[in-house]
């Protein structure tokens, strides 16, 4: 929890705009901003930015790609399924290897 609130309060302004463009973390970046009491005006700027940039890429995206799903699913499918199997084998090998850490007295 410490190195992870230290490398929030590092980079939290980052984190929170760039959070917002990565699928999963974008519904999570609010919790290490709260935990670090980052500003609400500097949470809120900086969220905002992040969404209107995610939502502007999605909407360009899906006027381009008007009437090509087809052509589309072709490439999203096979990532897709490769990025969940990725993110299950990181998972799995962090299970496999996580060390218990003892208390320091």
């Amino acid at each position: 929890m410490d190195s992870a609130s230290a490398w929030f309060e590092r980079h939290g302004w980052k984190a929170t705009l760039f959070g917002r463009l990565i699928p999963a973390i974008r519904t999570l970046i609010s919790t290490p901003a709260g935990m670090v009491a980052m500003p609400m005006r500097a949470f809120l700027l900086y969220s905002t930015l992040g969404s209107l940039v995610w939502i502007t890429a999605l909407t360009v995206a899906g006027y381009m790609l008007h009437g090509q799903y087809h052509v589309v699913a072709d490439y999203i499918d096979p990532l897709s399924k490769v990025v969940v199997l990725a993110v299950v084998g990181l998972y799995l090998y962090r299970l496999v290897t996580h060390k218990e850490e003892k208390p320091q007295a």
